[in-house]
């Protein structure tokens, strides 16, 4: 995945999926190296520098507004209060809720009001099952950390673009089934539980 910036704010980011390019990302999501998800728009790109909105977010606002549910702008409005402004010039800045870039009614940063992607029918249905997956993931976790309560065991979640495991994965941990479905796959390294979604 490529970098993108790295702020004590946010992590280290990397831009995961990209929805608008015009040579360079417009409209895209990152995450950083807590699997935290974040929602990205390049709003300015001239002389006098870039500037990117940006606010962590969940798969299932992605996956609203890809399937034109709700509108672009709302998904950066309603995702959460973690909002972003990365200015880029001669040095890069970050300030948080920035109130002349995130005003939900005065923006004109943000994307116009009442804009939604209008995809072609199936031109997003890959980031559409892709988000979906990091749903189930985050559920099965949740499932896994109660499951492996104190207990010696850790559990560590990461989501791989790069593989994919099309084959049903049983396994007995401290004599409680844990049962990884199609498209997941689970490892054992060092008392520590590796889970990979595709």
């Amino acid at each position: 995945m490529e970098k993108f910036f790295s702020f004590p704010e946010t992590g280290k980011l990397q831009v995961e999926r990209v929805f608008l390019d015009a040579g360079y990302p417009i409209l895209f999501t990152c995450i950083n190296e807590q699997n935290e998800l974040f929602l990205c728009v390049c709003c300015q790109s001239n002389i006098h520098g870039k500037k990117w909105l940006l606010v962590q977010t969940e798969p299932e606002m992605i996956i609203n507004m890809l399937e034109d549910k709700i509108t672009i702008r709302d998904a950066f409005i309603h995702s959460s209060d973690r909002k972003f402004t990365i200015f880029q010039n001669e040095q890069l800045s970050i300030q948080s809720n920035l109130d002349e870039d995130w005003d939900a009614v005065n923006s004109i940063a943000l994307p116009d009001a009442g804009e939604y992607m209008e995809a072609e029918e199936e031109e997003f249905a890959e980031d559409i099952s892709y988000y979906k997956s990091r749903i189930r993931l985050g559920m099965y976790a949740k499932i896994l950390t109660i499951a492996l309560a104190n207990t010696a065991w850790s559990v560590n979640v990461k989501i791989s673009q790069y593989e994919s495991f099309e084959t049903e994965y049983e396994t007995n941990l401290l004599n409680k089934n844990v049962s990884c479905l199609m498209g997941k796959h689970t490892e054992i390294y060092d008392n520590s539980l590796q889970w990979y979604a595709a």
